[in-house]
């Protein structure tokens, strides 16, 4: 890939879903950690349609423990990971956020990139938003589902 992976951002980009209604998402970088973004966070974090695809559960007890995100955590979080916040038509629907050369795997490879997506919010699921979260990261530049 020619391009740095720190300067994708895909802004205003229109699909057709299964049904051919279009679709406006925005994926927009997260520069500033705020209370807003921070309560919506704490909303995915602790859903529990979501928690068995965001995070690792041993037993129910790690399944049932509620996990709360600071303000300050976010603020750290920004300087580590490239989060974009993924909007539906001027909604907040989820995040996208990824890293490069990860500390915390055990495998150091060069280049390695650890990437998550997160829909949060039911009406965003099905649209292909994860899909066309990934598309910079193949090296296409699609505006259309396949």
């Amino acid at each position: 890939m020619d391009r740095s992976l720190s300067t994708v951002l895909i802004l205003n980009v229109t699909v057709a879903t299964r049904k051919e209604h279009p679709v406006n998402i925005e994926f927009i970088k997260l520069t500033e950690a705020t209370s807003s973004h921070v309560e919506k966070l704490n909303v995915w974090e602790n859903d529990p349609t979501l928690i068995p695809l965001t995070r690792p559960n041993q037993n129910k007890e790690e399944f049932e423990h509620k996990r709360i995100i600071t303000q300050d955590e976010l603020a750290q979080r920004i300087e580590h990971h490239h989060v974009y916040l993924i909007y539906l038509d001027d909604k907040l629907i989820g995040e996208m956020n990824y890293m490069v050369d990860p500390d915390h795997l055990y495998k150091k490879e060069s280049g390695t990139a650890w990437i998550g997506i997160t829909i949060g919010e039911k009406e965003g699921r099905g649209k292909g938003v994860g899909d066309m979260a990934m598309r910079p990261f193949r090296g296409t530049d699609q505006t259309s589902r396949t």
